[in-house]
């Protein structure tokens, strides 16, 4: 955020790469793998601490991991691990008031989306009880407001306004089945977002209330 010409890669080998001049070049963040036998999907620097970095990572065959690194990826920190589930395909981490406090994170995988307020030390399930909250591919908080998450998931979209107590589908005006990949947000209006799915492009100006299929 603070330094464009800087790009952060996650790999399908469990290994992160840095560019130093806007993807030009490329170079490893640490020498030799830094999680073989996961894929990485998910990376953000953070906003408050500089050098820091937070990932999610999935096993190849099950599992799943969120990790941090506060020396730019030299070395890396397991916040959390789950053997069995796939519980990391997705990862959003809010924007914290100062440097003293952690961000809010969440996680979305095969059973739905996981919430942590201490920095990944503990996690705690959240919209469980919303039909159809599961397989989730994608995550994103406003940018403007902490308290709203929106989740992709296989078939379609959701959003919570008070960080996980409540949950409801988003998805009038989308097609059923619509994985939804990626999230978007205008800087000046954050409710006027962009999705990319498995089939279309959508865009909402109300916060996902209603979408427009292009």
């Amino acid at each position: 955020p603070d330094e464009p010409g800087i790009v952060y890669c996650g790999t399908s080998r469990g290994n992160f790469y840095v560019s130093e001049d806007g993807s030009a070049t490329w170079k490893p963040l640490r020498s030799g793998p830094a999680f073989p036998g996961y894929v990485a999907t998910g990376l953000v620097v953070d906003r408050q601490v500089r050098g820091r970095l937070w990932a999610s990572l999935e096993g190849q065959y099950a599992g799943g991991l969120v990790v941090r690194s506060d020396d730019r990826g030299a070395n890396w920190t397991i916040l959390a691990m789950w053997k069995n589930v796939v519980a990391t395909r997705a990862l959003a981490v809010a924007a914290s008031p100062d440097a003293a406090t952690f961000p809010l994170l969440a996680v979305g995988g095969d059973d739905g989306v996981r919430l942590s307020r201490d920095g990944g030390r503990t996690w705690a399930r959240t919209g469980d009880s919303t039909e159809g909250l599961f397989q989730v591919e994608s995550l994103a908080f406003d940018p403007a407001d902490a308290k709203v998450l929106y989740a992709g998931t296989w078939r379609q979209a959701f959003r919570t306004r008070d960080a996980g107590v409540t949950w409801s589908r988003i998805a009038e005006g989308m097609v059923l089945d619509a994985t939804v990949y990626a999230w978007d947000f205008d800087a000046k209006d954050t409710r006027d977002a962009w999705v990319s799915t498995c089939g279309w492009v959508y865009r909402t100006r109300d916060g996902g209330d209603r979408w427009t299929r292009f």
